[in-house]
């Protein structure tokens, strides 16, 4: 007998609930009326990214928010370099010293993701050397 789809939406909504109410920030992610609505669990393995496992409906990487539009040059490294971290570092900064990656650095509601992202970036590049 297949699952009650009723249990696996309510599961869901609390899921989201929790996370929402102690992960998510909505600064930043709220933009123009619309709000980003996906995520991604990546498994990393010693040098390369094993996995990743993305949530978002079938249609959200085609918005036109300047989050989603970021959000698809990230993944465009991963993709580029065959999930090797060190190759995807390197595809990072220099994505981020395009002026495309400066415009994205230099506008809102961008400019605060880059900046995690460029922390991210070093703090990974002295994980691995």
């Amino acid at each position: 007998m297949p699952a009650d789809p009723s249990a696996r939406i309510a599961l869901m909504r609390a899921f989201a609930d929790m996370y929402r109410a102690t992960q998510f920030e909505r600064d930043g992610f709220d933009y123009a009326g619309e709000t980003l609505r996906a995520m991604q669990h990546v498994h990393f393995g010693a040098d390369r990214i094993n996995r990743i496992r993305t949530y978002a409906s079938n249609t959200f990487f085609l918005g036109a928010s300047p989050l989603v539009r970021l959000d698809r040059y990230g993944n465009a490294a991963w993709l580029e370099t065959g999930y090797d971290l060190r190759a995807s570092l390197h595809a990072a900064l220099a994505f981020l010293d395009t002026p495309r990656g400066r415009a994205f650095a230099a506008t809102e509601p961008t400019a605060a993701p880059i900046a995690r992202i460029r922390a991210n970036l070093a703090a990974l590049g002295e994980r691995i050397g």
